[in-house]
């Protein structure tokens, strides 16, 4: 069956997908499997949404079901043989098992039935199978839309709801499946020992993992036997009631060594407890040596010692730590001779006294700038993880917490920076580390810090004091401590230098010339500076005197700095001076901190004299710790974009994935807003030029002798737009991480910048960001009404375009504007809004236009309303659907035998009393929307100079709601009448009725030739869109698959991909409006058939007629008296025959028609009753004489109305039939020119993609 459908040449060319295909597509609908299904969305359509699969999976992927068996079935198959696979994939959406909202999140779910009763759940763009299904599935919806109907076995003009999901609802799995396993990772520089060796590793390191993550008091609490023989001893062992250890728990003045002695005492009595539990004499003695043999055998290399020294640490470490603080906080006086381990050295005022100390004062051997760089960024971050000590948490209060911190920070000191270290291969030696150590201990400022130390000496365990690595850390540490006490010698120095430092930082900020006048002054003779001066100091965070001179903001103090002598400070320093913290230099500082343009200019031009061109590229693309660069900061100063723009990388991103040029873009709030984006896009034009012209250049030195015209133009510096190194700026890497391009976020001055105009730019200007918004829906969103004009200009603008996701169009949000801007600029933003779419969308000639702009559901009244608007008016009356619909009946009705469509078949696919899913609520009205437009369209293309187009639109734009649809019905039917009764008398003679028959019967057969031609058009271009669609959805996986990061992801990331499925194509829009046109010629050749049916009717009346006024004559003459010549002459005119009637019948015109019945009045004599069978017979001949006059009288008035109603008609029909042949002319041409539109822009936009693909492959 499957194969038969797919060779068959009696239907259109078959649909990618297959699904579709069989249901639209098949010569064989009324044959089983597709019968019943085709019948019950024949007569229901509205009722039922069809659940489509990607075509992509049905083609290649096949049932699950057959999986295991040796003949797989394709999915496709299942469309062609299985009615359950057809059924289970069309839903009753037009009355739904259950609907619910969630409270928190108000999402709808929603369960239907198949049309096999089967269920699913449909929520949050998802779509889950039910009950009947085989495999419970989630499933994601990718689009929805409508699908037009191009087969003769659905009605004509009808539209079927479909949801796009990434598969069938049965599943799939993929037709090819690679069986290979993946290969391993493997070192080609490991050898298989080495290889068992790093395995072992791996295998001793996850063994230490294990038992470091075990302690004492996991295993009490994971073993109930060990916990009750020693947790209870314990319990007293720790208890502050414990008077063998009250010497701890007394706040008294005792050395350190006692409170050491005290601690292994304790320590030792916990050792007793364990080896008490496991002699045999105690209870459970054996069971619990048994229990810890069998601890040990679970965690190999537990050492059990140490897990009771923690536990006991960590219970006693609260009054440990108060014992040591009391002591260390004890005044110093007689420290000396009783406890000297207990002095402090590291007090509050000695923190203060050398808060100010630089690196550079502590003699360190590296003096390379990004050396000193390097260490000062390793210093920062040790500070911040040595301050860690000073918390109180319950992660930094324990002996492990403390050593921790303390590796840590010699860890960050001696190995590179993690985040792009500025000298990796630098070595730190003992005297680097002793200078760094100092820096940071100082710049902690952590109190007690002694204390910390002793207790992470006298209280860690053996292996831990033993270990050489702890050894050397905490010696170093004691030497730093050493260092700084009051008995060296250096400590003076320091202090010294860290007053000098803040001597000179602090007249610098307070702009005291004149010390630092001194300052410089004492020195100015030296060629070079001392390595330990204070000009040459920093802070922790890396800055020195240029910067603080620079956020001083002051030019006499930056000149003075920097020109005490040309010696002082290189080119390096300037360079690599910056703020290690946040990563930023000397320039960014300035434009960040809005200095003095004089100052910046003078910065900027020495580096542009002294540092080369890569250098400089380096220095203004460097990028800080929000990874922005120079050129993220240049809206501080718009004047330096001229300067050094050609050297900024425009396209590098920062944490926000904002390029350098998109901050530009955002800048909104600037005073020059519109220069600033200009310059910044002339900038990167400039740049851009230049690469081109290198390109050019070493095309010619690179090419054959001769030279030709690029080199030339090269040469001369022209620019070549058509060379294949050309390009404008790409786009594609200025989206953010909310995917807004340029286009979306700039605010103004997009003739300026040229974004639009200059013909290399790769732009697509309908693109939408991730919230499925185009440029176009941001500008009216937003009320940039100079975007707007700049936008509307391009003729690559998809002007009604909708969101995917919440179906909103361009007027939906205008209509969002109302009250969040001044309706001064809202009514502008409207106006170019409407101006635009009489001038693209409606025809140009027509003299009254009126456009269906947007509709809304109003929650009180349960209904839609559609908003209007007229070319010449501004705010009009919503009208609801309902009154929609009383609009469209009585306009019907005023004029019912024009080419105005009739009512059934406008709301064929909008019946509103059937509820639909929650996806398509707006979309229908949405596409109600366009059906209302095509009818404003084709009113107007038709009654062009003709009042009848304002008529109608009267009926939109005027508020006469409140008058009874029955009232109106009367008035318009009296309103026919009266229309008739001006005809006045009426005559039609038999030639008369023949003319009328002979023009009906020529109309009739012109009719229907040019129905069947637009209806063969429709139905191809229907089908073309759905081709469009297929082949476009082919491209675009594709091009989606070129993508060198995409060619090897799996199948379903192309069914996932929503941004790969296209709903609608230009043929599509085409399509309605052929449709429109054929079925305005049915509605005339319906009309046809109507006149054609009175002139029969006519007919038989006036043959009824000929054949009583025969019959009346044979009773009023004799037989043989009867005239034969005349009489045969005078059978088709019934004015003869009403004359030969004798004095019982007279011709009496009337306004009506020629003939009509006269009194008839029947002898009233007197019967003798000796007359007999004469009298009786005579009776009996008036009496059907009479009965006969009667009839022919009632037959002459149908007769007559029948003569005002062909002549009504017939002149309506001559009328509608020329309006139409002019119309179908206008209105294939309109829509002609509106397919064309959309097509270029549709080729356009390919156009576009294509290149932007070719210059990936370039540039890759």
């Amino acid at each position: 069956m499957g194969q038969h459908q797919r060779t068959s040449s009696t239907h259109l060319p078959i649909l990618y997908n297959h699904l579709l295909n069989c249901i639209f597509n098949n010569p064989h609908y009324n044959k089983s499997p597709f019968k019943n299904v085709v019948e019950e969305l024949r007569t229901k359509h509205n009722q039922y949404t069809i659940i489509v699969p990607s075509a992509f999976v049905l083609n290649e992927f096949y049932d699950p079901a057959t999986e295991g068996s040796s003949n797989r079935v394709l999915l496709k198959e299942l469309c062609y043989n299985n009615e359950e696979f057809i059924k289970s994939h069309i839903i009753q959406t037009g009355s739904p098992v259950s609907s619910t909202i969630t409270p928190i999140s108000k999402e709808q779910l929603v369960i239907y039935k198949t049309m096999d009763n089967k269920q699913v759940l449909l929520k949050n763009r998802m779509i889950y199978t039910g009950k009947g299904f085989r495999r419970s599935l989630k499933l994601k919806i990718l689009a929805v839309s409508y699908f037009r109907s191009f087969c003769d076995y659905f009605p004509k003009g009808s539209q079927f709801m479909l949801v796009h999901i990434e598969s069938t609802l049965f599943g799939g799995q993929p037709y090819i499946k690679s069986s290979l396993p993946l290969a391993p990772i493997l070192n080609v520089n490991d050898s298989s020992t080495a290889s068992k060796s790093n395995s072992l590793t791996l295998e001793s390191i996850n063994n230490k993992i294990k038992n470091e993550s075990v302690t004492f008091e996991k295993l009490l609490r994971n073993f109930p036997l060990l916990a009750r023989a020693v947790g209870d001893k314990f319990n007293r062992l720790f208890h502050h009631n414990n008077h063998q250890f009250y010497g701890l728990r007394s706040n008294t003045r005792k050395k350190l060594e006692h409170i050491k002695i005290e601690f292994h005492k304790i320590l030792d009595e916990a050792f007793k407890i364990i080896l008490d539990s496991v002699k045999e004499e105690r209870p459970n003695g054996e069971a619990t040596y048994n229990l810890i043999n069998h601890i040990i055998s679970i965690h190999p290399n537990l050492n059990l010692d140490k897990l009771v020294h923690e536990y006991v640490e960590l219970n006693l470490y609260d009054v440990l730590w108060s014992q040591l603080i009391y002591q260390y906080n004890y005044p110093n006086d007689d420290k000396a001779d009783y406890d000297p381990s207990a002095t402090k050295v590291m007090t509050s005022a000695k923190y203060e006294q050398l808060s100010c100390l630089s690196l550079n004062q502590l003699d360190v051997p590296l003096n390379k700038p990004w050396q000193l760089n390097e260490l000062h960024h390793r210093i920062y971050q040790a500070v911040q993880e040595l301050k860690k000590l000073s918390t109180s948490s319950t992660t930094t209060s324990t002996l492990a917490a403390k050593m921790q911190i303390i590796y840590n920070t010699i860890n960050i000191l001696t190995n590179p920076s993690q985040h792009a270290p500025m000298a990796p291969d630098l070595v730190i030696d003992a005297d680097t580390l002793m200078a760094l150590l100092i820096m940071t201990i100082v710049h902690a400022k952590v109190d007690n810090f002694e204390a910390h130390l002793f207790y992470i000496e006298s209280f860690s365990a053996s292996d831990v004091v033993c270990d050489g690595h702890f050894s050397y850390i905490m010696s170093t540490l004691d030497a730093v401590i050493c260092h700084l006490s009051d008995n060296d010698k250096g400590l003076n120095t320091l202090i010294q230098s860290s007053q000098q430092n803040l001597e000179l930082w602090s007249a610098i900020f307070e702009l005291d010339l004149v010390s630092i006048t001194k300052i410089v002054e004492s020195f100015k003779n030296a060629a070079l500076l001392p390595e330990q001066h204070c000009l040459k100091s920093r802070n922790i965070s890396g800055e020195g005197a240029l910067t603080f001179a620079l956020k001083a903001n002051n030019y006499d103090v930056y000149k003075l700095l920097l020109d005490g002598n040309p010696n002082w400070f290189t080119i390096d320093d300037i360079l690599y001076e910056k703020n290690v913290v946040t990563n930023q230099n000397l320039l960014m500082c300035a434009l960040l901190e809005e200095t003095k343009e004089q100052i910046v200019l003078d910065l900027l031009e020495t580096i542009t004299e002294n540092a080369t061109v890569k250098e400089q590229q380096a220095y203004y693309n460097m990028q800080d710790l929000s990874g922005r660069s120079i050129g993220h900061y240049l809206f501080h100063n718009m004047s330096l974009i001229s300067k050094i723009g050609h050297l900024i990388d425009w396209e590098l991103r920062d944490r926000n994935t904002h390029t350098p040029l998109f901050s530009l873009c955002r800048c909104y709030d600037h005073p020059e807003y519109i220069e600033l984006v200009q310059a910044g896009f002339e900038a990167v034009y400039l740049q851009l030029d230049k690469m081109r012209n290198n390109h050019n250049q070493n095309i010619c030195s690179n090419g054959t002798k001769i030279e030709t015209d690029a080199c030339k133009d090269a040469r001369d510096g022209i620019h070549i737009n058509n060379d294949n190194s050309s390009r404008g700026i790409d786009f594609e890497k200025h989206i953010d991480k909310n995917g807004n391009t340029l286009l979306h976020v700039i605010l103004k001055g997009i003739p300026e910048t040229r974004i639009l105009s200059r013909e290399l730019n790769l732009i697509d200007v309908n693109i939408s960001n991730y919230r499925h918004l185009t440029p176009l829906m941001l500008y009216v969103k937003y009320g940039r009404l100079e975007n707007l004009e700049s936008i509307l200009a391009d003729n690559r603008l998809d002007f009604l375009a909708e969101d995917p996701s919440t179906h909103y169009n361009i007027f939906d949000y205008l209509s969002f504007l109302a009250g969040r801007y001044a309706k001064e600029n809202v009514e502008k933003i409207e106006k170019k809004l409407i101006e635009f779419y009489f001038s693209h969308y409606f025809p140009f000639e027509a003299h009254y236009k009126l456009v269906a702009l947007n509709g809304k559901y109003d929650p009180s009244t349960r209904d839609w309303y559609i908003y209007y608007r007229a070319e010449d008016q501004k705010a009009l009356r919503p009208k609801s659907l309902n009154s929609l619909k009383h609009i469209l009946y009585l306009e019907k009705l005023q004029r019912p035998f024009t080419t105005f469509i009739d009512s059934d078949i406008f709301w064929r696919n909008y019946a509103t009393n059937i509820s639909t899913t929650p996806m398509f609520h707006k979309l229908r009205v949405n596409s109600l929307i366009h059906r209302l437009n095509i009818l404003f369209q084709s009113v107007a293309c038709q009654n062009i100079g003709d009042s009848r187009a304002n008529d109608l639109f009267n009926r939109f734009l005027t508020n006469d709601e409140d008058e009874l649809v029955l009232e109106l019905k009367k008035k318009i039917t009296d309103l026919l009448e009266l229309k008739k009764l001006k005809l006045g008398e009426v005559k039609l003679k038999v030639g008369q009725v023949q003319e009328i028959e002979y023009f009906l019967d020529y109309c009739l057969d012109e009719m229907r030739r040019a129905i069947q031609i637009f209806s063969k058009l429709s139905k191809v271009a229907i089908i073309g869109e759905q081709k469009q669609i297929d082949v476009q959805n082919v491209e675009n996986s594709l091009l989606y698959r070129f993508d060198v990061e995409r060619f090897f992801q799996p199948f379903k990331t192309l069914t996932e991909n929503e941004t790969l499925v296209r709903v609608s194509g230009s043929l599509g829009n085409f399509g309605d409006y052929l449709v429109w046109i054929e079925l305005a010629g049915k509605e005339l050749l319906k009309n046809i058939f109507k006149i054609s049916a009175d002139i029969q009717t006519w007919k038989d009346l006036y043959h009824a007629i000929y054949t009583i006024n025969r019959d009346l004559r044979s009773m009023e003459y004799p037989t043989g008296s009867l005239p034969t010549a005349s009489s045969n002459a005078k059978e088709t005119d019934p004015k003869a025959l009403l004359r030969e009637g004798g004095n019982t019948l007279s011709r009496t015109p009337t306004n009506s028609s020629d003939y009509t019945a006269c009194n008839f009045d029947v002898p009233n004599t007197v019967v003798d009753d000796n007359e007999g069978i004469f009298n009786l017979l005579a009776s009996s001949k008036r009496s059907k004489y009479k009965k006969l006059v009667v009839a022919r009288a009632d037959l002459v008035k149908q007769i007559m109305k029948l003569n005002v109603d062909i002549k009504w008609l017939h002149e309506i029909i001559a009328t509608e039939l020329s309006q139409f042949i002019k119309f179908r002319g206008r209105f294939l041409e309109f829509s002609t020119k509106l397919f064309v539109n959309e097509e270029m822009r549709s080729l356009r936009k390919r156009k576009l993609e294509l290149e932007k693909f070719l210059y990936k492959v370039k540039n890759s």
